[in-house]
């Protein structure tokens, strides 16, 4: 029979339980046994009381071989433990008691190692409670009903405590043992660990590393297309259709100031939105040609904004900017722009953005920039209230948790 059946419990910390649990019992009713043998031929009474600890333990051992569990028996083994250390400390009032401490001590680092601190707290509360009672009540009763000792029971009393130290040893031994392997094993986990961040570590730098250059590229790329766009127009005469082309100069160049940032950006995932709509304003001013000066003033509480939500931004930004550099300031002596952004609650911001122009003619509800305007707005899952007055006053409401 396999009395250690370590395929039961594949963790250590709980074969180690029950392992203890099994061999302190085997050790005990061992112990009990010699110590019964000893009781008898020194003519002790408490040999009663040894073979009912005897009968229990030995139970119990039937009972870890018989479930191949170790909790219930450990629990019976402390209980049972703490009782009979109880009832031997305060019914033998003529008996000496310089080992029932020792038992105590057993009964109480068992219970701390098998069944956890709760448990063993309990067991040394009881058990000190009824130490209490003993020194306060029973002591002097005890003293004065002790006989002295004769050698048979100073021969008992020698091999209880030798037997006690040896278990008492034993236990600390496997106290030590587990700390060890559990100090082993943080060891281990930290160096797996360790070299875990510095893979993850090397393969973000690459990443990163790879992203920027990507963007860099991107970047690259849409300033070729602006330069086509360009040269295309130059053999343009037709001058609705060269403001087409301009706008659309404008919009592929809004998209790569966006991937210009990302790639000089530390966070690939978050874009500092104040610096980037100032170069964006700076952008669309230098491409007008205004015969006065237009100041653009920001307001903006909300220092960064997801990448993937910085485009619709971008675009919405270029339109308002462009709609007011060119239909806006012509009657002016000085053309003012207001951009105030703020979170208003969690995943949601609220931006303003106000011009003090007077529109040649009101925009016109179907034009292109208006319906991108909107269509950027709903892609947010927002909306956008447009205020004609003293100027023209945009107010949008968006969603910022968008994928």
């Amino acid at each position: 029979m396999n009395l250690f059946p370590l395929s039961e419990y594949t963790d250590f910390y709980e074969k180690t339980k029950y392992q203890l649990t099994l061999r302190l019992s085997i050790a005990v009713c061992v112990m009990l046994a010699i110590l019964g043998v000893t009781f008898i031929l020194s003519d002790q009474d408490v040999v009663y009381l040894n073979f009912i600890g005897l009968a229990l333990c030995s139970g119990i051992v039937v009972l870890i071989l018989l479930t191949k569990k170790y909790k219930i028996a450990a629990i019976l083994f402390t209980v049972i433990g703490v009782s009979l250390c109880i009832f031997t400390l305060l019914t033998l009032k003529d008996d000496y008691h310089f080992v029932d401490p020792l038992w105590m001590i057993i009964i109480a680092l068992f219970a701390y190692f098998t069944l956890g601190k709760i448990v063993g707290n309990i067991a040394i509360f009881v058990q000190f409670t009824a130490v209490a009672y003993y020194l306060v009540f029973d002591l002097n009763v005890n003293l004065l009903n002790l006989k002295p000792m004769t050698p048979g029971e100073q021969y008992s009393i020698a091999v209880n405590a030798f037997l006690c130290a040896t278990v008492i040893a034993y236990l600390i031994h496997q106290f030590l043992k587990r700390n060890a392997f559990a100090a082993e094993q943080y060891r281990a986990l930290t160096r797996e660990l360790k070299i875990k961040n510095e893979l993850v570590e090397n393969q973000n730098r690459e990443k990163t590393a790879m992203l920027k250059e990507i963007h860099h590229r991107v970047k690259n790329n849409l300033q070729v297309i602006t330069s086509l766009l360009r040269l295309q127009s130059r053999d343009l005469t037709n001058q609705e259709t060269i403001k087409h082309f301009k706008e659309a100069i404008d919009r592929v160049g809004a998209m790569a100031l966006i991937h210009n940032q990302m790639y000089q950006s530390k966070d690939l995932d978050r874009i500092q939105l104040q610096p980037y709509l100032e170069s964006l304003s700076t952008n669309i001013l230098s491409s007008y040609t205004l015969d006065i000066p237009v100041d653009i003033s920001f307001n903006i509480s909300l220092k960064h904004t997801r990448s993937n939500l910085i485009v619709p931004i971008a675009l919405i930004f270029n339109e308002l900017i462009s709609n007011s550099l060119k239909h806006a300031f012509n009657a002016q002596q000085f053309g003012e722009i207001k951009i105030k952004i703020k979170e208003t609650a969690e995943n949601q911001i609220e931006i303003i953005y106000q011009d003090n122009g007077v529109w040649q003619q009101p925009a016109k509800e179907d034009s292109f920039g208006l319906e991108l305007i909107d269509a950027l707005a709903q892609q947010l899952n927002g909306d956008v209230m447009r205020i004609e007055e003293n100027g023209t006053k945009y107010i949008f409401n968006l969603h910022t948790d968008q994928e």
